[in-house]
């Protein structure tokens, strides 16, 4: 059929529509999008710093709600080596801090029925306290191959009180812990108690470890994550749109 002029215009109107739409729909971050979600213990009681917890139902939900809204799980191991569709699709990573035993009884199982990886920062020094999960569960964890235990440093305390040498040693000291209690790392992760840290000792470390992890940029760098903070109360559609939005 032979096209008249007048027919042209809204032709070309109408496929420069459907190049948009499929823009919009398709396009994303460069490297892909990745949301670090960090999560602390569980309880079905309020406790006295609600940002440390969360209940099992919600964190259910949480997850779910990131599945149904079309994001990937992946593994910090997977975002470190760029495993992953680099072509704007949406990702989301669980992590928990400190090692709490709610991680293994309550979390681990969830994570299980979903099939969605995590990694878990602890304190090394920290198995023998009765609310936290032993080295004997962190192997059983790991052997689920969902699973990957890495360093909280051995107690928690801020980086930045510490002289730099000795942040060095502790940091060094955790992963000697961890290594010899559950094999060799594949990559050496580290997130910082109260996600403090600084220059210094993000330099320092970037020695020792892959990827660095805190709740708030202060600069940007190589191998510096950015997490967000689940509490109870907290909306995980908004902490979404916010984080795709920054």
């Amino acid at each position: 059929m032979k096209l008249r002029k007048w027919m042209v215009f809204p032709l070309v109107l109408l496929l420069a529509a459907v190049l948009l739409l499929v823009t919009f729909l398709t396009d994303g971050p460069e490297d892909g999008f990745v949301l670090v979600l960090l999560y602390h213990t569980f309880s079905e009681e309020p406790v006295s710093d609600p940002s440390l917890f969360t209940t099992a139902e919600k964190f259910e939900k949480d997850i779910q709600t990131l599945l149904d809204a079309g994001l990937n799980p992946l593994s910090l191991y997977d975002y470190y080596e760029g495993s992953f569709d680099r072509g704007g699709r949406r990702y989301f990573a669980v992590t928990f801090d400190d090692g709490y035993l709610t991680n293994y009884e309550v979390a681990f199982p969830i994570l299980q029925k979903l099939g969605v990886p995590a990694t878990i920062f602890r304190n090394t020094d920290s198995a023998h306290f009765d609310h936290h999960f032993s080295y004997e569960q962190a192997r059983e964890m790991e052997e689920s191959g969902l699973i990957s235990i890495q360093s909280h440093l051995p107690v928690h305390i801020r980086a930045t009180e510490l002289e730099i040498d000795e942040f060095i040693r502790e940091l060094e000291r955790s992963f000697d812990t961890l290594e010899a209690e559950l094999g060799p790392r594949s990559h050496r992760l580290f997130a910082y108690p109260y996600g403090h840290y600084d220059r210094e000792t993000y330099e320092a470390a970037a020695e020792i470890v892959a990827l660095q992890f805190v709740q708030t940029l202060h600069f940007e760098a190589p191998g510096l994550v950015k997490r967000f903070n689940i509490a109870f109360n907290a909306d995980i559609k908004e902490i979404l749109r916010g984080a795709q939005e920054a």
